[in-house]
């Protein structure tokens, strides 16, 4: 199969940042990446966390130096389970030393909520493609370095969440002792929910565990991210093919949203590798099939798995053959 290719200043061959058609012919699994590929990241987490921080700041009259120290020092759980760990803030624990405070305050969670939902931002060209495939007949998989306790919640309001397969999320644990996650974060993805280690993007072999366990064939399926060095860089490896989406990252004020998430998370220090968004995809020493800055192009690359046969007349049909590999 031919690929569409350009010399390199060695004299070897190197991917067309643009990709074709036929470098994409035999995938019939298509692995996304979430965060800053298909929905904002920054911006929510951001707006979660300034709503959480301010409301209890103003409401209790602790500093925000004091508000922040007692999520420091629960920062085994994950961000988002913050409103469903207030009983083991310790500033909080010491002014209010009795009662429920997560019930106490859930009023100001139920706010940061609704501003993390807000901010969210989905592509709607990426949100589009996914539908588009979905009735194409490939598989789809979602694998994302955040916990299912925020990925559900991003999720469950978005178009697409039926045609997900599986959701490989970061492992966590349930933010109430006798509770589970999904009584906490009530959605209908938890079926689909594949739990992987923190930092598991690092490693492909823990990623490939995580495909085992999906049922997924590294080298019939692509891979779409928009950092080479955490998304593409391990599926590069097991042999799939590779896409940079790099849209969410060229934004203007990206910058100075990260410095405000480590003003109130990290006390001013740089944010750890792996939180938050990325705000550079240069890292990782991958050369993507595709390098793509308009997600419109998306089904140009990706028009059909093999055997897709498009119909003629009607919109988006779907396939006449089965949808291809088995679903777990």
């Amino acid at each position: 199969m031919a690929r569409n290719i350009h010399p390199s200043p060695g004299g070897a061959s190197s991917p067309d940042p643009k990709g074709s058609v036929e470098d994409f012919a035999h995938v019939n699994t298509i692995v996304m990446d979430l965060d800053d590929t298909i929905v904002s990241g920054t911006p929510p987490l951001l707006a979660y966390i300034e709503t959480l921080y301010e409301g209890l700041s103003r409401e209790t009259r602790l500093s925000m130096a004091e508000i922040a120290k007692g999520f420091a020092e629960i920062r085994l759980n994950e961000i988002y389970a913050f409103t469903k760990a207030l009983n083991q803030h310790g500033p909080l624990r010491e002014k209010y030393p009795h009662g429920d405070l997560n019930e106490r305050f859930a009023h100001i969670g139920e706010r940061a909520n609704k501003a993390f939902v807000d901010a969210l931002q989905p592509d709607p060209d990426f949100v589009a493609a996914i539908e588009r495939w979905h009735a194409q007949g490939y598989r789809l998989i979602l694998m994302t370095e955040g916990p299912g306790s925020a990925t559900t919640t991003k999720i469950d309001p978005l178009p697409f969440a039926d045609a997900l397969e599986k959701v490989g999320v970061v492992d966590e644990t349930s933010p109430v002792p006798g509770q589970t996650l999904a009584q906490l974060y009530p959605s209908k993805l938890w079926d689909l929910i594949v739990p992987l280690p923190a930092g598991f993007k690092e490693d492909s072999q823990v990623v490939k565990a995580g495909l085992d366990a999906m049922g997924v064939d590294p080298k019939t399926t692509v891979m779409i991210g928009n950092r080479t060095d955490r998304d593409l860089k391990p599926m590069h490896e097991l042999g799939a093919k590779t896409i940079l989406v790099n849209h969410f990252n060229r934004r203007p004020n990206e910058a100075a949203l990260k410095r405000q998430i480590e003003k109130y998370l990290f006390g001013g220090k740089e944010m750890p590798k792996g939180a938050g968004a990325a705000t550079t995809e240069d890292a990782g020493g991958v050369t993507p099939d595709a390098t793509l800055e308009r997600t419109a192009r998306l089904t140009e690359l990706l028009a059909g798995p093999p055997g897709y046969v498009p119909k003629t007349g009607g919109a988006s049909p779907r396939p006449d053959v089965p949808r291809p590999g088995p679903k777990n």
